[in-house]
């Protein structure tokens, strides 16, 4: 009975620091939690080494369980992190690709001309007027869009309106005025939007929500109906 109760201590621990501790990175971030669990983990797991008697080793198996347990949400939070960070910047983290053989001037000459599942949020906008000459007037701009299952960013060109759009989680669908299937583009890709022959219009054809953050130039005169 002694050596079982041992044997499940740190178990026991994990359960506690997975409940108890883990949330504390909503306090103090992710970062913090993990590595003082880690710290923790390590210095306990040492120190059962020189444990005395039974109730020590049970004691510190199950305080070097509850550091585990802290450690393992955060670590997981920061390796997502890391990998949205590395696929954005990483040379293969190039947008979704028309294939060579369906490149083809207008190839798609129109499409949804309606938004439908969007929600845009505006997170930033920043006046470009002191900068003269054409910037007069155009505003630099950040949004967040969220595309629900089935919903559809609009029919849109960007002979004038540059943008670049990341996306943040999901998988959407792009049909695009210069090829003749559809492009797919994933969570941690970045896509350039701008020339005169560029028009296009997205879709959501997943089961899940997408969220993609957009930055471009604009003016407040331009018709902008959940457009990217």
């Amino acid at each position: 009975d002694v050596l079982g109760w041992i044997l499940a201590a740190d178990k026991i621990g994990l359960l506690i620091g997975y409940l108890f501790v883990a949330p504390l990175s909503g306090y103090f971030g992710h970062k913090r939690v993990s590595i003082g669990c880690i710290v923790l983990f390590g210095l306990l797991a040492f120190l059962t080494t020189t444990a005395g008697n039974t109730a020590e080793l049970f004691i510190l198996r199950l305080l070097t369980g509850i550091g585990l347990g802290g450690a393992l949400p955060s670590g997981v939070a920061l390796t997502g992190v890391a990998f949205l960070t590395w696929s954005a910047f990483a040379g293969g983290a190039a947008a979704g690709e028309c294939p060579a053989d369906k490149v083809k001037a207008g190839a798609v000459t129109t499409g949804e001309m309606t938004p439908a599942g969007v929600t845009d949020e505006v997170i930033a906008n920043i006046d470009l007027s002191p900068k003269g000459g054409e910037f007069k007037g155009q505003m630099l701009r950040m949004r967040k869009l969220t595309i629900a299952p089935g919903g559809v960013v609009p029919w849109h060109e960007h002979s004038v309106r540059p943008a670049n759009i990341y996306v943040l989680s999901g998988m959407i669908e792009e049909y695009r005025s210069t090829c003749e299937v559809p492009v797919v583009h994933k969570a941690g890709e970045v896509t350039a939007e701008f020339g005169a022959d560029l028009a296009h219009w997205w879709k959501n054809t997943s089961s899940e929500p997408v969220v993609l953050l957009s930055a471009d130039i604009f003016m407040p005169a331009m018709k902008d109906a959940n457009t990217m």
